[in-house]
């Protein structure tokens, strides 16, 4: 097990190239996400009615 992850001297570079593209790729995922979670929160709150009463006035 060890000889596999050392990778024939090379496994320092080939894991943290690993590390780095899961990490890429968690933030291309969560981050589209996030804004959207964010996007979506602040419409419902300028769209609350009690939240705007003036808006209608």
């Amino acid at each position: 097990m060890t000889e596999w992850l050392a990778m024939g001297g090379h496994g320092l570079y080939v894991w943290t190239a690993y590390s780095a593209a899961l990490a890429v790729s968690v933030w291309v995922i969560a981050s589209p996400l996030y804004r959207r979670r964010k996007f979506l929160h602040h419409h419902r709150r300028q769209k609350s009615p009690c939240l705007n009463k003036h808006a209608s006035e």
